[in-house]
């Protein structure tokens, strides 16, 4: 297999990736990276002219490949983030909170609305008047008279920047991180009234497509889809999936067939086949025929692209099966090999934060899963008839598939879906005939020559996909939840996949022993883990508005006292996700109490209430919660605790007094809603 790939360009790839991730926790300016890269290159030119002279092929070339594109991967970090350059919006402004401002800026991206706001993508062109730039998140508050901002409109508001919330409980998913990765680092918010529309107009290619998609929904209205068939043609073939259910979704996501909804590789490698096959006759004219073929292929790939929005998953899809089809055209399985590894380098190029990007992982993880292992589910089944190998197809492409994401997925969401082969049998074929018709239909609706009939069937296969889906999400046995997993396991199990199927390239002694180390390495770390959580033990006092909740944690167990009763939805977002990492089986919920003894440490609570112990007792922590109205330094000097905690229940003004209060008192404050939740160890 190594063979076929060309190593010196593997090399550079994972070289620069490392360097990328490297760059996370190496603080290196902008010009002493290029000077570095600069030193490092011009080195690795003189070891090659030196190993061509003396006729060697040593490993110090290879060594100082990886140390120069390491150093590469580092550059290219810091080129492509916006905050070192001095016409950014924070290289501007001193202090990005102090006061409002006039921010001109236009709309790149609509994201999908919350239940109170409206959420846009905006890139900045002046603040204060000054020329800037920078990416931002745009809040606009939701009421029914809101129109929808057009991407590549510009707009004039007068507001104040502001922090994007990080996760401030334990194991919660972070929000103000996954938007660092794409280089949002603040938020704006504002009601419609408020936004001045200014004439100008920017990026006008996503200004287009946004008027032509618009422009195609009202015609495909007319031929009277339901609502439900409207939204899945908005998301498969306009990129457009804001207006699809939940409900709809959840059914998608517990058959293991969400990735369906979201366009991304699989829809652009489907489009890939149909274009190839369609394309076929050219091939012929011998090599023009094939050239013109994939070059009509990867022209028509781009034009889907731009048209659903040249999403982040589009983008890299479309680049990834554009190297593809070169690779195929030249029909070899060292050149789709090396596409692959080329792919990987330029779009990290183009966008090095996508290594962070969960559909960046999957999305390869499942290609070179299908090139590297279906050949070998393949010589496992080998089957005569056309009919039969695209059965066998149907079912070696989705377990290939899913071997490679498996360790990924379950990192991310620690689910796993048992049905998912049950789902490709019979949701795949539909999908290859309803991207064909739906093509078909987007096109001859676009010059209005679309049929009732052809708009019929692709009606009826929709509403069979969504039947299909349906009736396998609703068995109770379809999707194994809340399974833990963690970083190292992931690596781990990747390399135990990579060693097994290193045996049936290389069946020998080393190839086993490999393949057994790994596997013991790997149940090692699972007991490993498994016991470290067992032995976990706790106290948090989370961060929740209007409520106080504290959670005691001990091996499985999780004891949950609170002040108030909490919502379902409110226990999923508090702790849902820690429940799942650290594999906690029964949960408890008491009322809140005033006195807890957590190890050595006294806990005491004062609530609103404002009852509490006089006893010649020194709390270790004391919890203020729901506003209570003391007087802060009568109750420092009556009880003397050594921390004071102020959690989400209370206003944030008294927040701030009895800070000021503990500052002037020497005594150290902690305030859930700056720094998160409050824990202790044991």
């Amino acid at each position: 297999m190594m063979k076929l790939i060309n190593i010196p360009f593997l090399v550079i790839t994972l070289s620069t990736i490392t360097g990328i991730l490297i760059s996370e926790y190496i603080l290196i300016s902008l010009k002493l990276s290029l000077l570095l890269v600069a030193i490092c290159i011009g080195i690795l030119y003189c070891i090659k002219i030196y190993t061509k002279r003396s006729l060697k092929k040593g490993s110090l070339f290879y060594c100082w490949t990886i140390i120069s594109f390491s150093f590469f991967g580092i550059a290219l970090s810091n080129i492509h983030k916006p905050t070192n350059y001095n016409h950014h919006y924070s290289n501007i402004i001193p202090d990005l909170s102090s006061q409002k401002h006039e921010i001109y800026f236009y709309v790149r991206e609509q994201l999908r609305s919350s239940n109170y706001y409206h959420r846009y993508i905006v890139n900045i062109r002046s603040v204060d008047g000054k020329s800037a730039s920078g990416h931002l998140l745009l809040k606009i508050i939701r009421t029914k008279e809101n129109p929808v901002l057009i991407p590549g409109t510009s707009y004039i508001v007068y507001t104040s920047f502001s922090d994007i919330p990080f996760a401030k409980n334990p194991s919660q998913f972070d929000y103000s991180i996954y938007l660092q990765n794409k280089y949002i680092y603040h938020q704006i918010s504002a009601s419609y009234p408020q936004l001045i529309k200014s004439k100008e107009k920017f990026n006008l290619i996503h200004n287009y497509t946004y008027h032509l998609r618009e422009h195609l929904i009202k015609k495909l209205e007319v031929h009277h889809f339901s609502p439900t068939q409207l939204s899945l043609i908005k998301a498969l073939f306009l990129g457009q999936k804001q207006n699809i259910a939940t409900s709809l979704l959840t059914d998608y996501r517990r058959a293991g067939a969400l990735h369906i909804l979201a366009l991304s590789g699989l829809h652009i490698g489907i489009l890939l086949l149909l274009l190839q096959n369609l394309l076929t006759p050219i091939h012929r004219f011998g090599k023009k025929g094939k050239y013109i073929s994939v070059s009509l292929t990867i022209i028509f790939l781009w034009f889907f692209a731009i048209l659903t929005g040249v999403s982040p998953s589009i983008l890299r899809a479309t680049v990834m099966f554009s190297f593809i089809a070169l690779g195929t055209t030249l029909a070899t399985k060292a050149s789709i090999y090396n596409a692959i590894i080329i792919s990987i380098f330029v779009i990290l190029c183009y966008h090095p934060m996508f290594i962070y990007d969960v559909g960046f992982q999957l999305s390869y993880a499942a290609v070179l899963s299908i090139v590297l292992i279906k050949p070998r589910l393949d010589s496992l089944l080998q089957i005569n008839g056309i009919f039969y190998r695209k059965l066998r197809d149907l079912i070696t492409v989705p377990i290939a598939a899913q071997i490679g994401i498996l360790p990924i997925s379950l990192f991310y969401f620690h689910e796993f879906p048992l049905l998912f082969l049950l789902t490709n049998l019979l949701v795949i074929p539909f999908l290859g005939s309803t991207l064909l018709i739906g093509f078909i239909a987007i096109i001859l609706v676009s010059i209005n020559l679309l049929p009732d009939s052809i708009a019929a069937l692709l009606g009826i296969l929709l509403d069979g996909m969504n039947g299909i889906i349906s009736w396998i999400s609703s068995h109770d046995f379809a999707m194994i939840s809340s399974i833990p997993f963690s970083g190292i396991s992931v690596i781990l199990t990747l390399l135990t996949i990579f060693t097994l199927f290193r045996i049936t390239y290389k069946n020998k002694k080393t190839s086993y022993m490999f393949f057994f180390s790994s596997l013991i390495v790997l149940i090692c770390n699972f007991n490993l883990e498994q016991r470290i959580r067992l032995n976990t033990n706790r106290l948090i006092i989370y961060h929740t508005i209007k409520n106080s909740v504290i959670g005691i944690h001990n091996g499985n167990k999780l004891v949950i006292y609170s002040s108030n009763p909490i919502t379902s939805a409110i226990q999923k977002q508090l702790y849902s996700s820690y429940k799942t990492q650290y594999n906690i089986h029964q949960t408890t919920f008491e009322q809140l109490k005033n006195i807890y003894q957590y190890d050595d440490q006294l806990i005491m609570v004062i609530d609103s209430s404002m009852i509490y112990t006089t006893k010649k007792t020194i709390p270790d922590v004391l919890l203020l919660t729901n506003s209570p109205k003391i007087n802060l330094e009568r109750v420092i000097q009556t009880l003397a605790p050594k921390l004071i905690v102020a959690d989400g229940s209370n206003y944030r003004s008294m927040v701030q007094l009895w800070q000021n209060t503990c500052i002037k008192k020497q005594v150290p404050f902690y305030n859930t809603n700056t720094k998160g939740a409050f824990i202790l160890e044991r």
